[in-house]
C-alpha cells in the first residue's frame, strides 16, 4: 500500500481529472495556496 501525503493525493486526483490549479481552487483557494499544499 502506497502512503501519500494529502498534497500528493490532491495533485494525483487533480491530474487524473485534467484540472488546473485555478480550476480546482476556483474562487475559494488561490493557485499559490494549492501549489504550496501539493508541494
Amino acid at each position: 500500500m502506497e502512503l501519500l501525503t494529502i498534497g500528493e493525493k490532491i495533485r494525483r486526483l487533480r491530474k487524473e481529472k485534467n484540472m488546473s490549479l485555478r480550476e480546482l481552487g476556483e474562487d475559494f483557494v488561490s493557485k499559490a495556496q494549492l501549489s504550496y499544499i501539493e508541494n
